[in-house]
């Protein structure tokens, strides 16, 4: 009999618990991958990228003199999408805003894989300022 009532008691906890929740509001962890066996890739390669940077690269600086890079960290989702854009080092105010509009403004990339699937990869991606 005790039984019975702790199993019908652990069903209305359970059931009050999922209650409400859709799909959308329960998340389920991805690991995000650093070194996956296949890292992403910029559509065209290293050689777009550099073009991309160039020909996008919108910059105005005050100051006399500027020599350095800018680290930016991003994340490539499985579909290919930048998110989780943050500045790991930066150089000043101006430079940094640039290197976040430039690699937020990226098209979507070819995912990284792991093991015959698409995986989630960090990246870090150096932009240098020259004035």
């Amino acid at each position: 009999m005790k039984f019975k009532i702790f199993v019908i008691l652990a069903l209305i906890i359970w059931g009050a618990h999922a209650f409400g929740q859709t799909k959308d509001s329960v998340t389920i962890d991805v690991p995000i991958f650093i070194d996956p066996l296949i890292h992403p890739s910029f559509p065209g390669g290293q050689d777009s990228l550099i073009k991309y940077i160039d020909n996008n690269f919108n910059w105005a600086q005050g100051q006399s003199t500027v020599n350095g890079k800018v680290f930016v960290e991003f994340v490539v989702d499985v579909d290919g999408k930048i998110s989780d854009v943050k500045i790991v080092r930066g150089l000043c105010d101006s430079c940094d805003k640039e290197a976040l509009r430039l690699v937020k403004s990226m098209p979507t990339w070819i995912p990284g894989m792991q093991n015959g699937r698409k995986v989630k990869t960090k990246m870090l991606l150096p932009i240098t300022f020259e004035l």
